[in-house]
């Protein structure tokens, strides 16, 4: 069997401290300015925007992949079994989620996935349901598909994470539910909660068979409790809508086994799509590769026929690759970029508590996104958008593009050294208050 480094060893964590320079490797993230995609960036830019990391790679799949080069062939590329092996075994090492290797689908993208699943499960005219803001594409794989949205915007308000005294539980994760809260100034305990009333009342109108989750969710950071996935569950059973749940960032996660995997619930696992990759986790995403978990093996065969009829069913030989070698030896990098990754979490947090104490912060429980409310600054969105493209030269996403209650908000991508951070965060402030050059030194 393939070799696995589990996390046991320690890990430099300096090693995330380094500055690599991504000009000149066509990096959408670094090479794209938002303010006009056909200009070039300017010199002094700052990318804090697109999901990917700042981050070289684990050693392990730079190891495996110079070794698959040296052979020097790249052909159609069958799925190891020992590829598969590994999948499995993270599923259960990490999220303690027992996956039968049968249930997997191996697929290029989790949006390639996403549309996959929405053309296979509805038909042109029908609506799915979303939950926003969220993750842009889900708009586009819905309309471009010729289907509707049908938008149920999240609820937003101070909730706090309590233990669940149901000790009928079962499950390697911890059972919290969310419970009301004071909200502190900077936004502390500010959380999203899927808005059941609602969504109960729209799949029995008949409006829709087709829930979209995005758990953890982009961009608010949170990971749904096993209770709210369980009363969703339940809620799509009672109407028999089917939930494609994209799950692409369940490995970072600042709280061990906080993240339940939907289809790893029994009220869930028939009626539910899961789609995951290591790509956000490794930092990989450009090596195209990615799998579905189907436990139901008619909704299986039905996306694997998708596939097919499609010609999707052969991804990137280096993508399989570097997947099974960051499943069994990337562990230790993954521990260690979490950690940092906090820390700049909480770097961003406090800074902005000093500076500019009206942004609320929701702080992230999974993902390296980090959700800003500025709309109680003193400008609107036109200026919000000048200062921080043209006078800050920092890259954010703007709320507006995640759909209904996106407005006023920014997504930051903390995953960076920290010096980067701190130079991003600091022109921000400096952008964002009554001064004349934020890139001036303070």
């Amino acid at each position: 069997m393939p070799e696995t480094n589990a996390a046991q060893h320690d890990f430099d964590p300096s090693f995330f401290d380094r500055p690599i320079d991504r000009r000149g490797t066509y990096s959408a993230k670094w090479e794209r300015y938002p303010g006009d995609p056909s200009a070039a960036t300017p010199a002094d830019w700052i990318a804090m925007s697109i999901a990917d990391m700042d981050f070289q790679v684990p050693e392990a799949i730079i190891r495996a992949l110079q070794k698959r080069i040296e052979h020097a062939i790249f052909g159609y590329t069958l799925v190891s079994d020992s590829t598969l092996e590994a999948i499995v075994e993270w599923l259960r090492r990490r999220h303690g989620w027992s996956v039968e290797p049968e249930w997997i689908v191996i697929s290029p993208g989790v949006v390639t996935s996403l549309a996959l699943a929405i053309d296979a499960f509805s038909a042109p005219g029908e609506a799915a349901v979303v939950f926003p803001p969220v993750y842009t594409p889900f708009f586009h794989a819905v309309e471009q598909n010729h289907r509707r949205v049908l938008s149920i915007p999240l609820s937003l308000g101070p909730y706090a994470l309590r233990p669940n005294r149901d000790t009928r539980s079962q499950t390697a994760s911890p059972a919290c539910v969310l419970r009301p809260m004071q909200e502190s100034a900077d936004g502390h305990g500010l959380r999203y909660r899927i808005d059941f009333e609602t969504l109960e009342r729209t799949l029995a109108s008949g409006k829709s068979r087709l829930i979209l989750l995005c758990h953890p969710h982009n961009p608010g950071g949170r990971i749904f409790t096993r209770e709210e996935l369980s009363t969703l569950a339940e809620i799509a059973r009672r109407h028999d809508a089917l939930i494609i749940s994209d799950e692409i960032h369940a490995d970072i996660v600042f709280t061990p086994g906080a993240f339940t995997p939907l289809a790893s619930l029994p009220e869930a696992a028939e009626r539910t799509i899961a789609l995951w990759s290591p790509s956000k986790t490794f930092n990989i995403p450009g090596l195209r590769v990615s799998y579905m978990i189907i436990p139901n093996r008619t909704l299986r065969k039905k996306v694997q026929d998708a596939l097919q009829r499609l010609h999707l069913q052969h991804v990137n030989a280096l993508g399989l690759v570097a997947m099974e070698a960051a499943y069994r030896q990337g562990e230790p990098w993954l521990d260690a970029a979490l950690a940092y990754i906090r820390q700049n979490i909480e770097f961003v947090r406090s800074a902005f508590l000093r500076a500019l104490p009206g942004v609320r912060i929701m702080e992230p429980e999974g993902t390296y996104l980090v959700w800003m409310d500025l709309s109680d600054l003193p400008f609107d969105a036109k200026e919000r958008r000048r200062r921080i493209l043209e006078e800050a030269h920092v890259a954010v996403n703007f709320g507006e593009e995640y759909g209904p209650g996106g407005e006023g908000w920014i997504r930051l991508n903390v995953a960076a050294p920290r010096r980067r951070v701190e130079e991003g965060v600091g022109r921000l402030i400096r952008a964002l208050s009554p001064m004349s050059d934020p890139r001036s030194s303070c």
